[in-house]
């Protein structure tokens, strides 16, 4: 809030002072999960996004069942989601069909995020492995 290194603030879901077609690509990590209106969300950031630009974000697909922050970003969060929701919400606003989606997690990779143990805790094959069951984070390309 309110960084000299900014250059562009205001409501994520509401940029009309951002020219449509600005930009190339866009990266959003950890971002629509504090946006109750998604839709508007991905709307605006596809009007600003030029043709053939490409959105990448990425949230939180275990949400739904995490403990609820009670620190700067307590009582922030609106939504949870699954592969399914996201491939269906970044489907009505972007056309584009070959939009990429994954998931990332597995038992050990949630009941540690769910315990706080960091990710260094667990070997390389305990994170790389993908269990479609555990979706712990959710990434989406999505081209304009």
């Amino acid at each position: 809030m309110g960084s000299p290194a900014a250059k562009i603030v205001g409501d994520l879901a509401c940029l009309d002072h951002v020219p449509s077609g600005t930009f190339d690509r866009v990266i959003l990590t950890k971002t629509l999960q504090f946006n109750c209106d998604t839709r508007a969300f991905l709307m605006t950031w596809h009007r600003i996004l030029k043709l053939c630009g490409v959105l990448l974000a990425t949230f939180p697909g275990i949400r739904r069942i995490s403990p609820i922050s009670r620190g700067e970003w307590g009582g922030s969060g609106c939504w949870g989601f699954t592969s399914n929701s996201a491939r269906r919400l970044f489907g009505e606003v972007f056309s584009d069909q070959n939009g990429r989606l994954a998931t990332f997690g597995n038992v050990p990779a949630v009941t540690s995020f769910l315990n706080g143990i960091a990710a260094n805790e667990l070997t390389k094959a305990e994170l790389a492995h993908r269990d479609p069951v555990y979706e712990l984070s959710i990434g989406v390309r999505a081209l304009k």
